[in-house]
């Protein structure tokens, strides 16, 4: 796919991703019955997520490999809690909705912390969620119609690169400016994106309402 990197095999830049693939083969090999659902559906959740920039082992060489850092899977964990925290505020699905998202939310910052080694992630994340507020008033439906002219497409986009460019995270104003002079890196990254939102994020919503019949069937 891309020749100059033929002959040189990455190493996976991401402790996330490394931990959730082997928690994902584990529970494969000796299945759930000893872990809660809720954690079950956290964990589910944070192995789609950190499949963003991964490429698929024919594609093993492909340059987004060296992108998809923690970094940039942590930025799209935040606009996937993002979403995720809209669809718990909007809908009436369970009287414990609200500590339910929490939990999840909880567990993604102390996983984040814990094996990644990120600082201060709740700041971030509460950062990260009101941008994406703000953002919202502008965007208007618009990423799930025309993600090529969605507003929170486009912050985000900024966001990973902003944060993968500086190695680090930090907190952003709204009307910060940021500069993208890599178009290769930005087009990596809306395909990667691109690709999680077509095939990944439909996946969490469907797991996420299972969960909720799952747990309404034991009541």
């Amino acid at each position: 796919m891309f020749g100059i990197f033929k002959n040189r095999i990455p190493k996976d830049p991401s402790k996330i991703r490394k931990w959730a693939e082997k928690d994902y083969k584990e529970k494969q090999r000796i299945g759930y019955k000893e872990t809660q659902l809720i954690q079950t559906l956290s964990n589910s959740l944070l192995y789609g997520i950190s499949r963003f920039g991964a490429p698929e082992k024919e594609f093993v060489n492909d340059p987004l490999y060296y992108i998809a850092d923690d970094l940039a899977i942590f930025e799209w964990a935040c606009f996937v809690y993002y979403l995720i925290g809209n669809w718990h505020s909007n809908d009436n699905l369970h009287k414990n909705q609200i500590e339910i998202f929490q939990f999840l939310i909880n567990d993604m910052i102390n996983k984040f912390e814990d094996i990644a080694g990120f600082k201060n992630l709740k700041q971030i994340v509460d950062n990260r969620f009101k941008i994406y507020n703000i953002v919202g008033e502008e965007d208007k439906g618009t990423f799930f119609k025309n993600r090529a002219e969605s507003p929170w497409m486009s912050r985000l986009e900024e966001l990973i690169v902003e944060s993968t460019s500086k190695g680090e995270l930090a907190p952003y104003e709204i009307d910060d400016t940021i500069l993208i002079y890599d178009a290769f890196k930005r087009l990596s990254i809306n395909t990667a994106l691109t690709a999680s939102i077509v095939y990944i994020l439909p996946v969490f919503f469907d797991n996420m309402e299972k969960f909720y019949a799952m747990i309404d069937s034991e009541v």
